[in-house]
């Protein structure tokens, strides 16, 4: 339910828990405790295609990616970047590799707090004359004039009812603002004629709550923060765990739609599959068999989405703040 684990396990398919990329301790608190890092023995997506010939690079904006995961990349750099001048950083890097086999990874950190998207953006989600003030003080969670939405009393009254809908809107903004920052990219692999021959992968490692468990977290009171029912890294809730996973270009079955549940620890596997490389087998690293049964490649249920089985198990764990929870799905029940 937060960045590093998230990342760490979806390019190594394999678990926080055996990968080392997570908070460790009785009672978790991001804000105050570092994270440990990524096993040094672990194998990542990056570390596999460079045995392949690739050439490797990340371009982050969340610090949480590094922590080990960065420098399996031949090349990796942090920028404190809206979406479109990250996208215009891992273009070059692309424009001067994209003569032999590349894979460049960009992370995009619009929707995180603080969520500040850009103007042409924003307007088409919040009403002209919007209070800027306002606006500033929701780009984290609520700051004066804004309601506290993370502290406000339960049920809501009018005014943290109104914040709350403004700071789904902001949200929503940063989402276009990204979704436009990938679009530019595949535009320019066209202009450049990469588009054919370069797969494409856009997934989240993480949701976001907006108070639809409020009352929950409120009566739990596990987070040291004192917070309830925002942000992420304290609950499995489906409006953390459940993101969006698209991928188009050669090898991926076009018009084609998964509905049954999979996991981010089968993304490595999958994107080698359609590349046509050897397989990732996250079975090679630590944990060897006790993880290699959980990441699957989805390539033949890509084909047939039927032949998804819904008996198999799927777990998320890692909590950032208060004592660490476990989730384990399977088909549609959830522990």
């Amino acid at each position: 339910p937060w960045t590093l684990p998230s990342f760490a396990s979806a390019l190594s398919g394999v678990m926080p828990g055996l990968h080392g990329g997570f908070l460790a301790g009785a009672t978790r608190n991001m804000d105050t405790q570092p994270p440990q890092r990524l096993g040094g023995d672990v194998v990542t997506l990056a570390t596999h295609l460079q045995a392949e010939g690739y050439a490797t690079a990340a371009f982050y904006s969340n610090q949480f990616f590094a922590f080990g995961l960065a420098e399996s990349f031949d090349r990796h750099e942090y920028h404190n970047l809206a979406a479109g001048d990250l996208a215009a950083v891992a273009l070059e890097w692309v424009r001067r590799h994209g003569d032999r086999p590349f894979f460049c990874f960009v992370l995009f950190n619009d929707p995180h707090e603080p969520t500040t998207p850009a103007a042409t953006d924003l307007r088409e989600f919040v009403a002209p004359g919007t209070d800027e003030a306002l606006l500033r003080g929701l780009a984290r969670w609520g700051e004066p004039p804004a309601p506290d939405l993370g502290r406000c009393p339960l049920p809501l009254d009018g005014a943290a009812r109104e914040a709350l809908a403004l700071k789904l809107a902001v949200y929503a903004a940063t989402v276009r603002e990204v979704d436009g920052a990938i679009g530019g990219m595949q535009d320019r692999l066209a202009a450049w004629g990469l588009d054919a021959r370069t797969l494409v992968s856009v997934f989240a490692d993480h949701g976001e709550e907006f108070l639809e468990h409020a009352a929950e977290a409120d009566r739990w009171a596990h987070d040291p923060r004192g917070l309830h029912g925002v942000g992420h890294g304290h609950t499995h809730f489906q409006e953390l765990l459940h993101v969006p996973w698209i991928a188009w270009g050669p090898g991926v079955p076009a018009a084609c739609r998964v509905d049954a549940p999979v996991s981010l620890l089968d993304l490595a596997p999958t994107l080698a599959a359609w590349l046509g490389v050897a397989p990732f087998r996250p079975d090679r690293g630590p944990g060897a068999a006790r993880c290699g049964a959980l990441a699957q490649s989805l390539l033949g249920r890509a084909v047939d989405p039927a032949a998804a089985a819904n008996d198999r198990i799927l777990c998320a764990e890692a909590i950032a703040y208060g004592p660490d929870l476990v989730m384990v799905r399977r088909g549609p029940w959830k522990l």
